[in-house]
């Protein structure tokens, strides 16, 4: 079950849209804020379930499509469906971010953003202590390690799934 909820912030010139909750791909917690266009609530809002809806397909087939990959080998990067070589998935990567702060988090995202040649980077579920990044990176895993390290970030195999925590 996901809840969608969207209310207008900023004095109304923006909508704040969140989901919440559990799809078939696993937890799923973002939050994003959209202009008000035109000033037209209804249409702001229907703009960002289009958007919305959008996410979860992309959630729901890129789950499907990992499960004909999920014997490749390596380590898996994710659960709840997400269970692929990170190699081997065409470069999609799921990292569970780890951090001390919300400080600590924004220098993380920020190292992460830095790095040549990610793109599609997302961020999940965000909770005390942890977050999922959902990122591509075609060029594989070495050099992505490599970069992250040069930023003061280590990348490796937790167990299953790929953790990511500050030097």
């Amino acid at each position: 079950m996901v809840i969608a909820l969207a209310e207008p912030v900023a004095g109304g010139k923006k909508l704040k849209v969140s989901l919440i909750g559990r799809d078939y791909a696993g937890r799923i917690w973002l939050e994003r804020l959209y202009p008000m266009f035109y000033g037209d609530l209804s249409y702001t809002c229907e703009s960002a379930a289009i958007v919305a809806l959008g996410i979860l397909e992309g959630r729901w087939k890129a789950s499907q499509s990992n499960r004909d990959t999920a014997g490749l080998g390596g380590p898996s990067i994710g659960s709840g469906g997400w269970a692929v070589s990170a190699e081997d998935a065409g470069g999609l990567l799921r990292i569970r971010a780890e951090f001390r702060s919300l400080g600590e988090w924004q220098q993380m995202r920020a190292r992460i953003a830095a790095v040549p040649g990610i793109s599609s980077l997302q961020i999940g579920t965000l909770q005390e202590g942890s977050a999922d990044v959902f990122l591509h990176f075609p060029q594989g895993m070495a050099l992505l390690q490599s970069e992250l390290a040069q930023r003061g970030l280590a990348l490796f195999d937790g167990g299953g799934e790929w953790v990511l925590r500050a030097n």
